[in-house]
């Protein structure tokens, strides 16, 4: 079996919990506006650790460096909530360069 079918739909499965769950409960917990800074600091961090981290494997190291630098930015939140957010531009990231 190609791991890279599992792969995908892993990611898509993911996106859809991130979209259609996670998304409305995180925005009944703050402003639009605190959201978007949010996952536009998010998507820094992702972007960062991909470049700082690139070989394979490396998942946790690139997760524990966006949750430091999001944690330095000042932002204290679950790390479940934050988990999906990161996620989701994880997927958005590797979409880019589909």
């Amino acid at each position: 079996m190609d791991i890279t079918l599992i792969v995908k739909i892993v990611l898509m499965v993911l996106a859809a919990i991130y979209t259609y769950i996670l998304v409305p409960f995180i925005k009944a917990k703050t402003t639009d506006t605190e959201l978007e800074s949010l996952k536009k600091f998010v998507r820094a961090g992702v972007r960062a650790a991909e470049m700082i981290y690139n070989e394979d494997g490396m998942g946790a190291k690139k997760k524990a460096y966006v949750l430091e630098y999001l944690k330095e930015l000042g932002y204290s939140i679950d790390v479940n909530e934050i988990d999906a957010i990161i996620e989701g531009a994880v997927y958005e990231l590797k979409k880019e360069f589909e």
